[in-house]
């Protein structure tokens, strides 16, 4: 490279951090788009407390691959940073990049979150187009924190978040298959923001893909493919909406546990397939409480504060295999668990048994020990 670096393809800045700084202009029409492209094949870089005045979008600059897709520059950051991406304040989008994880010295890069968004006295907004988060180091070592896009908690002051992918170019998100405590993404208990993923694909082979454990927000998941023998949690008391979702096993794999749970709080399933006709989910022993042993894709504990809608659904082969269930259900599995209430020095059982409906449901050549399509247990009265 010759002559001077003004950000411009023959004399690119080194560094995005530098492109920023030119970009947050008050001088010149400050409207126009922000824009930075990144034209190598991999980019190594840490962008800290990022604060932006104007929205901004960083993408990939290479050229389109055979189908006609940008290709995904891959992103990773071997200094010793936390994230990634540390987001602070301002509008930021990004799209066609692969961000990975990476072994230095035998130390995980970054050390915890790929993308961690804590905002101060304004509300910052992330939008993620056609990207790629691995959770697999570079060279196939596997990392033992969680991917986080977002950490949503009690000090987010932001109207509503959506992380949602480019229609017709996958954006995947993938867990370490190690972690069978953590999950993809999790709405915490304190959470007060509306979060809604779509478009997307989530991949794990154990464990959970989405944990909903909010008090106030919604969780919303739109046309996402579930891929792998992960859950679906519902053990908060906000809604978790998921709608026009696929869910499949991989390889004639049998999951220990159910594709979608519930312990509590509001859920609603729309329009959703489970299994296909030429592969079928098989479940085996899904021991959901310590008490009960329920099988079926999706199992819901039904208390006191539980309602659950499930509608116009297709369950295709979904087969518990198991002899061990003491309640089995190829596809859906109501059981009711009494709750102990205390009032001053006395226990009593709450016998509000919540609601449960199932609508306009489809089930093709689904088996369980007593039944292939719904389950209600004791004490569980359908509306």
């Amino acid at each position: 490279m010759s002559g001077i670096r003004d950000g411009s393809r023959d004399n690119p800045y080194q560094k995005i951090l530098n492109s920023i700084t030119e970009l947050n202009y008050t001088s010149k029409p400050v409207h126009i788009q922000r824009t930075i492209y990144i034209i190598d094949d991999t980019w190594d870089e840490s962008l800290q407390s990022l604060s932006l005045i104007y929205p901004l979008t960083i993408k990939s600059g290479l050229l389109d691959d055979e189908n006609g897709n940008r290709k995904k520059v891959t992103w990773i950051s071997t200094t010793s940073a936390n994230q990634a991406i540390y987001l602070i304040k301002g509008d930021l989008t990004i799209e066609s990049l692969q961000f990975n994880f990476s072994i230095v010295s035998g130390s995980i890069r970054p050390f915890n979150e790929l993308i961690y968004m804590n905002p101060t006295d304004q509300s910052p907004s992330l939008t993620i187009i056609s990207c790629i988060f691995n959770g697999l180091g570079v060279d196939g070592n596997l990392f033992y924190h969680l991917i986080a896009a977002v950490i949503i908690d009690s000090y987010s002051i932001w109207k509503s978040i959506q992380i949602k992918g480019q229609d017709n170019q996958g954006t995947t998100l993938r867990r370490s298959n190690e972690d069978l405590t953590g999950s993809i993404f999790t709405l915490t208990t304190n959470s007060i923001t509306p979060t809604t993923i779509m478009n997307v694909k989530m991949n794990v082979d154990s464990g959970f893909f989405v944990i909903q454990q909010s008090k106030k927000a919604q969780f919303a998941l739109s046309h996402i493919d579930f891929i792998g023998a992960g859950t679906v949690k519902q053990e908060g008391l906000a809604l978790l909406l998921i709608e026009q979702c696929t869910f499949n096993l991989l390889d004639k794999v049998i999951t220990h546990i159910p594709l979608i749970s519930a312990i509590r709080g509001l859920l609603e399933i729309n329009n959703c397939q489970f299994g296909s006709i030429n592969e079928s989910n098989n479940l085996n022993s899904n021991l959901t409480n310590e008490n009960v042993k329920a099988s079926g894709i999706i199992v819901i504990e039904l208390g006191s504060k539980t309602s659950v809608e499930i509608s116009k659904c297709i369950f295709l082969q979904c087969i518990d295999s198991s002899s061990n269930s003491s309640i089995s259900s190829g596809s859906i599995c109501f059981y009711f668990q009494p709750q102990v209430q205390k009032y001053s020095n006395a226990q009593e059982f709450d016998n509000n048994f919540g609601r449960a409906s199932v609508i306009n449901c489809q089930f093709t050549q689904c088996q369980g020990k007593y039944t292939g399509g719904i389950y209600f247990g004791d004490n569980v009265i359908p509306i």
